[in-house]
Parts: C-alpha cells; structure tokens; sequence
C-alpha cells in the first residue's frame, strides 16, 4: 500500500510503501510540493512532477525500495515505447 501523508509535527509529507502482509515499511522518501500525480504500471511506480519550463518529469521508482532507475522529461500524453504505456493528465 502506498500512502501520501504527514507524520505528526513532520515539516513534510512522505510517501511510504508498506507491505500488508508483514504489516512493515518497506520504503519511504520525501516527493516535494511539486509531485502531482503517481501511476502504477507493471514495473515502476511513476511519480509526476511539473517542471519550470512546463513540461513534466516522470520519475520511474523501483517498487522495492522507491529508488529513482529512470527520469524522463516530456509533456502529456507521454508515450514510453519501452515499456509500452502511455501517460495521461487525469482532469
């Protein structure tokens, strides 16, 4: 299970993986203001940010640990050939 929230007296929010089954965190990182979306695929979890310049980042999380393998900087809809998904602004 994923959650977005804000431990008690924390100055940010986090996003923490646990695992259900062993009732344990798995994983846990600070996203930052500017996150504004995630998306779950077969492989990745994908954090959405807005950029600057408008376009958006797309941040490709390994689901073991949250880790960063793969940051791509594009605007919507974003098509990953790779991996054969297309990404969308949910209105």
């Amino acid at each position: 299970m994923l959650v977005w929230h804000r431990p008690d007296k924390a100055r940010a929010y986090l996003i923490t993986l646990y695992d259900l089954q062993t009732n344990s965190i798995i994983a846990e990182c600070e996203p930052g203001m500017a996150c504004f979306g995630v998306r779950w695929t077969e492989n990745y979890l994908i954090y959405i940010w807005a950029t600057t310049g408008g376009g958006t980042r797309f941040e490709y999380r390994n689901y073991n640990n949250l880790a960063v393998e793969k940051t791509v900087t594009a605007y919507f809809p974003f098509e990953d050939e790779e991996f054969q998904i297309l990404l969308e602004l949910e209105i």
